[in-house]
């Protein structure tokens, strides 16, 4: 077995536990578990009361990351600006050009009403919209 040191981090604490696993999957799990068991078990370090868990990191004695987890909306946040740049380089290339049906999505659409929408969830991402 190899000693693993798990790093907790939320948005405002963070924890370090040791664990002995056979792999650095089966010692994130381990520290799932345990943090579904009893979250309070850990020693947090912070300021103020606990954020919910925003990632796990196992890592071995002076080794980098070599098993995570991400909550599903931290990484959908740390995702977000890639997606913003996606969705503007669809906008401009739906709105190049002439206007042509998209099929498949049940009604006649054209690509103009797609850009509309995507150009309206830019302005939402970016704080522009009302």
């Amino acid at each position: 077995m190899t000693l693993y040191t798990a790093e907790l981090l939320t948005d405002a604490e963070y924890a370090y536990e040791d664990v002995e696993a056979d792999t650095p999957e089966q010692a994130l799990q381990i520290i799932r578990d345990r943090l579904e068991r009893d979250k309070f078990a850990f020693i947090w370090m912070s300021y103020d009361g606990l954020h919910p868990l925003a990632e796990i990191a196992i890592r071995a004695e002076e080794s980098d990351t070599l098993a995570r987890w991400i909550d599903p909306e931290e990484q959908l946040a740390q995702s977000a600006p890639d997606l913003l740049f996606a969705l503007e380089l669809a906008a401009v290339a739906l709105s190049t050009g002439p206007r042509f049906r998209v099929p498949g999505l049940g009604e006649e659409v054209h690509s103009s009403e797609i850009a509309a929408i995507c150009e309206g969830m830019i302005a939402n991402a970016k704080g522009k919209n009302g």
